[in-house]
């Protein structure tokens, strides 16, 4: 599967767990019917109607496919449904302490190029013309 695929459908498979499509949907057929009710009135007007509760029948459809979701949803069991208490117990996993030879701290003698004030070394020149 290409690289650029995965983020985009692991979105779409998320909102599809959701449930986000009907909402989706819904914002489908207010705009379907908020440009029906702007044709014959004014935007005021057509924004109120379009809110007002009336639905329509891309309305009463999804409403419809939204209650069937959720009454196909398995209910919660009643022990489920208070605190959920979570034990993680930690098993060695191979990772250890820094060795001692990683120190924070350098040692004395361990100075930097610049505050030992030498210049790094320099390669000899090279012969030009010579095989």
């Amino acid at each position: 599967m290409p690289q650029w695929l995965k983020l985009p459908l692991v979105l779409f498979t998320w909102l599809l767990a959701t449930g986000a499509q009907w909402d989706v949907l819904q914002v489908v057929a207010w705009g379907r019917m908020f440009a029906n009710n702007a044709q014959t009135m004014e935007i005021s007007e057509a924004a109120k109607k379009t809110f007002s509760g009336e639905m329509c029948g891309l309305c009463k459809a999804i409403k419809t496919a939204r209650e069937q979701e959720q009454q196909q949803q398995l209910p919660i069991p009643e022990a489920a449904k208070g605190k959920i208490v979570l034990i993680c117990q930690f098993s060695h996993c191979g990772i250890s302490a820094a060795p001692a030879a990683i120190a924070t701290e350098r040692a004395p003698d361990a100075r930097l190029p610049d505050e030992r004030g030498d210049a790094p070394p320099v390669p000899p020149p090279r012969l030009h013309g010579l095989s």
